[in-house]
């Protein structure tokens, strides 16, 4: 084809020509297209939901409460920014992740300003096209935990610190000013989980020497008064209404997370090996078999020493190798692992990917939008990843709360009291039915979130009759269950048990009634 009959094609096509409008279509359906087809999975997604709605139905916007207990799992700005999902959409699935969705897509937005503020807009547009579709954020943006926001928190806390230090800059006492809120806002989203996607501007100003200046002006104090006041007035609060909240949320958010290995959450090297190798080789899909052939132009391009040289008069790509290299470094070292912890670095995946396609490859890519065989690709693999949130609504999964409800809806007395759930996350249950649910243990380890001890079986048993319990089997040892029937009868009730998916058991519990005379 001509050049004058490129032309005349992309003037009949409008929309080719200002690309943003099928990128936004295509960003927003990927975020919010079946955000609401799956049930809630536990664990996670359940104590969430139930945190949130128990903080909507008692009014008390600063303690959260799970089961009628207070709740130190998380700071509550995730629940806080969940509400308006609810009162919005409704007390549905899609209500709940609709928070998520937006933070996706707002990532993605910020991920393309990066790259066009870094270089041009057609590699600002590829951007945000990779982070959309990679298999990870995608994947992440579907699941109702606080992840997908504090990536959103981090990734607008770098672009904040890039505006404030790249060529040229412009209004850069408010740019410090907005990336100190975009850290507090992230610190009272997951504490100091937004300090370590944020550790590299730090390095980086001390590789460049530019630290002391950055740091040594009025707006310090004042971006210090900022995140005081929007990151840790809420833990000030606690820590002073709530005896021992202050040790609790030091041991809970920081040593049991990065030194100790109080949690049993994968402390060893090996373990973080096992987990993140596959997950940033999985996630990173379906842009890793980009990255082989240009490993190979890379490697001939840049070799040795030079390629140190390199970096280093290059602070773009500098600031981006810094995003992924140092937080990795610390999730590989920290003593609490769990794969979506290493989330906020796809963003600098996505930007390095974007950059070095139409470095390496420019002949893919026109002066200002990907090629038709581009936008073609991407779409097929749209339609994959929203064929995965609608397989994962309909495939069996023991995680599944919705479907456990579901089961066991018509074998749950009317006015029934309570759900006693046994050694088990169900939390969920409680969003599903409206019905109390009480979590007791028979001596598993206490969670992180256990600001008070964990209730015992005795305590579950309590309630007034009728109630149920769910148990998973091969947690509940003959022995325990020996003993639940020892405490029913002591309390004069009787169980009816029924059996559940994926080898749950349920026991419908009621009073023994004597027979007059």
């Amino acid at each position: 084809m001509s050049p004058n009959q490129s032309k005349d094609v992309c003037s009949h096509k409008p929309w080719i020509r200002h690309p943003l409008i099928p990128v936004v279509f295509f960003v927003m359906l990927l975020a919010f297209g079946f955000q609401g087809s799956r049930h809630l999975w536990q664990p996670d997604e359940g104590y969430n939901a139930a945190v949130t709605t128990e903080m909507m139905d008692s009014g008390d916007l600063l303690i959260q409460r799970l089961d009628g207990q207070i709740y130190l799992g998380k700071p509550p700005m995730y629940i806080w920014c969940t509400i308006p999902g609810i009162w919005i959409f409704g007390r549905n699935e899609f209500g709940l992740r609709a928070f998520c969705a937006t933070c996706y897509a707002l990532t993605a937005w910020i991920v393309g300003l990066i790259g066009a503020s870094m270089w041009k807009r057609r590699e600002g547009i590829l951007s945000a096209l990779v982070y959309t579709t990679m298999l990870l954020p995608f994947g992440a943006a579907n699941i109702g935990r606080p992840d997908t926001p504090l990536v959103f928190a981090t990734t607008a806390t770098l672009y904040c610190f890039w505006r404030s230090i790249m060529p040229n800059a412009t209004n850069v006492a408010i740019w410090k000013m907005l990336l100190c809120v975009a850290i507090a806002w992230g610190f009272e989203m997951k504490a100091t989980a937004v300090l370590v996607p944020v550790a590299p501007m730090f390095l980086y100003l001390l590789l460049t020497h530019q630290a002391l200046s950055y740091f040594t002006t009025l707006w310090s104090i004042v971006g210090l008064l900022l995140f005081a006041g929007v990151g840790l007035s809420w833990f000030i609060y606690t820590a002073i209404v709530l005896p021992g909240a202050g040790a609790f949320l030091w041991d809970s958010l920081v040593t049991g997370r990065l030194v100790t290995a109080t949690y049993g959450r994968n402390p060893t090297f090996l373990a973080g090996v096992k987990m993140y190798v596959p997950t940033l080789l999985a996630g990173t899909m379906p842009w890793l078999p980009v990255w082989f052939p240009l490993a190979r132009k890379l490697q001939a391009a840049h070799s040795g020493k030079q390629w140190v040289v390199e970096l280093r008069a290059n602070p773009k790509v500098m600031l981006l190798v810094l995003w992924i290299v140092l937080p990795l470094a610390i999730y590989f070292l920290a003593s609490s692992k769990l794969i979506l912890y290493v989330l906020p670095i796809f963003p600098a995946f996505a930007l390095l990917t974007a950059r070095t396609l139409t470095e390496f490859m420019p002949g893919t890519f026109g002066s200002d939008y990907p090629v038709r065989r581009v936008w073609v690709a991407v779409g097929i693999w749209g339609v994959m990843l929203l064929g995965l949130k609608l397989y994962a609504a309909y495939y069996p999964h023991s995680k599944d709360e919705g479907a456990l409800w579901q089961a066991m809806r018509d074998k749950v007395p009317t006015n029934c009291s309570r759900i006693v759930v046994v050694n088990e996350d169900l939390d969920g249950l409680h969003y599903y039915s409206g019905k109390d649910v009480m979590r007791v243990t028979t001596g598993l380890p206490i969670s992180e979130t256990d600001y008070k001890p964990p209730r015992v079986l005795d305590e579950g048993l309590s309630a007034k009759a009728p109630f149920v319990i769910v148990f998973l089997n091969y947690h509940m040892r003959q022995s325990n269950r020996d003993r639940l029937q020892d405490l029913l009868r002591q309390r004069n009730l009787q169980s009816e048990e029924f059996p559940l998916p994926f080898e749950r058991t349920l026991l419908v519990c009621t009073e023994i009634h004597n027979p007059a005379g």
